[in-house]
């Protein structure tokens, strides 16, 4: 991804044959958007707010989206799946997680979930067995209007890797033989857990959030291998949940460390030294480093996509790389 002169919908190409597997869906695209916030993640959203970015982002060339049953919960897929009998199938690519259900917020099992603002009477209880993955791809599918998923990873196994790696994983595998998903993968926040997965040459791509970022610019992992096994990265929160956006924004889903307030300030000053907008780094950082194939974008409303979409296009100077990278 080391040009940042972007086409949101390329490249179309066919993935390698190096793995051994059969080439059955295009590359992601380069700009994706997350759809967390069509599940009112943080705050309360409409179904008119969920259109306007959904259409907004088509607008502007986005034809890659990732949700999950988790998002809402269910309410991101739906409003994602109303908007997708918009547009031609052929031109977008979906994907979604397994590993959490859908069940009601009476059930006992259900886990509680206070970052999404939602009591539409739902709740999820997480279940990495083989005969939920399927269920909850079925689901989603019903919810997104689909008849196939183009990518379905597993979400946040870490707590239920062995069971994941035993049942939800060979799942995967055989939903991919059957068609009902085109692409398998995992979506973490842990490098480890990713390469943990990747590392048993059965994904398609691995979704890793929060990990390589401007606050963590280390390159984790899962970059090398990515690119050793011909599995994709996308690069989501790179925003580190708001921090890097915006003076009031979060830190991984909660309050900023101090840690992270002293590295916040000594990036903001060299920001400042040469004249770039924080945002605009913290994009463009993600976006320069070549073995991720996909940026995943995640705006709460159009307004905030075109910022984005903005601050990745803004000129950055090479020394600011060099300083920061100093």
């Amino acid at each position: 991804m080391a040009s940042l002169a972007y086409d949101c919908a390329m490249p179309v190409t066919e993935p390698s044959m190096s793995t051994g597997r059969i080439p059955v869906a295009p590359e992601l695209p380069v700009i994706g958007v997350g759809c967390a916030a069509l599940g009112n993640l943080f705050r309360a959203s409409s179904d008119a707010d969920a259109r306007s970015l959904l259409a907004r982002s088509w607008e502007r060339g986005i034809r890659y989206f990732d949700t999950a049953p988790h998002y809402g919960p269910g309410e991101s897929e739906r409003r994602l799946g109303d908007f997708l009998g918009t547009v031609p199938r052929h031109e977008v690519q979906i994907s979604s997680k397994v590993g959490r259900l859908l069940v009601s917020d009476r059930d006992p099992r259900a886990d509680p979930e206070p970052m999404f603002v939602v009591p539409n009477g739902w709740s999820r209880r997480t279940d990495f067995s083989a005969p939920a993955i399927r269920r909850s791809v079925e689901e989603s599918l019903d919810r997104l209007k689909l008849d196939y998923l183009d990518l379905a990873l597993l979400h946040d196994p870490d707590d239920n890797l062995d069971q994941a790696r035993a049942e939800a994983l060979p799942a995967l595998v055989e939903l991919r033989a059957s068609g009902l998903v085109r692409q398998i993968g995992v979506g973490t926040n842990s490098d480890t857990v990713a390469v943990q997965l990747a590392g048993t040459g059965d994904l398609d791509a691995v979704l890793l959030a929060g990990r390589y970022t401007l606050l963590s610019p280390d390159a984790p992992a899962m970059l090398p291998l990515g690119a050793a096994t011909n599995t994709r990265v996308i690069a989501a929160g790179i925003f580190n949940s708001g921090i890097l956006a915006s003076p009031d924004g979060r830190y991984d889903y909660g309050a900023v460390p101090p840690g992270i307030t002293r590295a916040l300030d000594r990036l903001r000053s060299v920001c400042a030294a040469h004249c770039v907008a924080l945002p605009a780094a913290a994009v463009q950082f993600v976006a320069r480093e070549a073995r991720i194939h996909t940026v995943l974008l995640g705006p709460a409303s159009a307004a905030q996509l075109d910022q984005i979409l903005d601050w990745l296009q803004e000129p950055i100077p090479e020394p600011f790389w060099v300083e920061v990278n100093g």
